[in-house]
């Protein structure tokens, strides 16, 4: 699969105030901060997009994360991505809201996807 998956934190550094980022000290710490991942994927036909997501507590999440949205390795194409698709998709990249609120968001998801196939 292409694309990278790391880990970053927002510390900064005592003398200059500058992000540590990936040089940060504490990265190696087993639950420090969160994994992300980036790749690029297409957009357009023959354009091509950086798509960086993060908040995954684990690497294992993030390549699987990656995974899913690169899809088999084969050639991904914009036109490949069905609305249905990429609901469901980026209901998994909300990372940082409530239990209930993506709850409330998966509600509104199937029932806009259910009531598209009956109309």
């Amino acid at each position: 699969m292409s694309g990278g998956v790391f880990k970053q934190c927002g510390c900064r550094s005592s003398e200059k105030g500058r992000l540590l980022s990936s040089a940060c000290p504490q990265l190696a710490e087993r639950g420090y901060r969160s994994w992300y991942f980036d790749c690029a994927v297409p957009v357009l036909p023959g354009r091509r997009e950086r798509l960086r997501r993060g908040g995954y507590l684990t690497r294992r999440e993030a390549i699987a994360a990656r995974d899913a949205l690169l899809g088999d390795g084969g050639t991904v194409t914009a036109e490949g991505w069905t609305m249905q698709r990429w609901l469901r998709y980026w209901l998994t990249t909300r990372t940082r809201i409530s239990p209930t609120t993506l709850r409330s968001y998966e509600v509104h998801v199937e029932r806009h996807l259910n009531s598209s196939r009956n109309a």
